[in-house]
């Protein structure tokens, strides 16, 4: 799936089951999340964040903050209360539209749609912080290996990157099935399964291919941790510093 066909994908998801498609709670489907509590997830999840970060020792500045696949919001929003500045970038439109919708932060936060791994929108800008979360799953790992070394490019130099990416696939006859058949044939099945509606693809790329390129990237990880979640895929957590 190239990154128009992802755009497509989720422009649709925007226009569709926003708040579902962001956070994939079965009983929140067609459109049945409580707005405050889809919010407060986030607020919750960058404060469990910030909280591992000093536990860990872990120093950060709060001066400009990038969320990469920002949705409408839901983490941009939070990270908004501790930083001085946040942008929050989505390829799709229609999630850009609502989080202007939802932006109660305006003087501190802003939103830009993006459709390439450069991230050409934002131009020189550079951030003390990059955050990203169930984002990179969903793309194919040939892009989501270009965007975690912009991510790397845009850091200042005592900046930290924080992302979250699985690493494994599923155990069983789901993983093999993942592993061995093509994305193109996999996503024909996945639009029959569903009545043709846009597709929300799972990926996962070893941590050895991420490590080297976080090495070849001069940059090093300051910690990390893994967890099975998702459908099975096991997912890595990254705290990436430039060298």
């Amino acid at each position: 799936m190239n990154l128009k066909q992802l755009q497509n994908n989720w422009e649709s998801f925007g226009n569709e089951d926003p708040y579902w498609a962001i956070l994939t709670d079965p009983t929140a489907k067609h459109n049945a999340w409580n707005i405050d509590e889809f919010f407060k997830t986030g607020e919750v999840s960058i404060q469990h964040l910030l909280n591992k970060l000093e536990r860990l020792n872990i120093p950060w500045t709060s001066h400009k903050a990038l969320d990469f696949g920002c949705g409408v919001g839901r983490l941009s929003l939070a990270l908004a209360h501790h930083f001085d500045q946040v942008i929050g970038v989505d390829i799709a439109s229609s999630m850009i539209q609502l989080a202007n919708k939802h932006n109660s932060q305006k003087k501190k936060l802003r939103y830009v749609q993006i459709d390439n791994p450069a991230l050409d929108e934002i131009g020189e800008e550079r951030f003390d912080f990059i955050h990203t979360v169930l984002t990179l799953q969903h793309i194919e790992p040939k892009y989501a290996k270009q965007y975690v070394k912009q991510f790397i490019h845009l850091l200042k130099p005592d900046g930290l990157l924080y992302f979250q990416i699985p690493t494994k696939p599923p155990k069983g006859i789901v993983g093999w099935l993942l592993k061995m058949l093509p994305t193109a044939w996999l996503n024909v099945y996945r639009k029959w399964k569903n009545n043709h509606a846009p597709i929300m693809e799972m990926h996962w790329i070893s941590k050895e291919t991420i490590e080297r390129l976080i090495q070849l990237n001069d940059a090093k990880i300051i910690h990390s941790y893994s967890e099975h979640k998702t459908g099975g895929f096991e997912n890595t957590w990254y705290f990436i510093k430039k060298r």
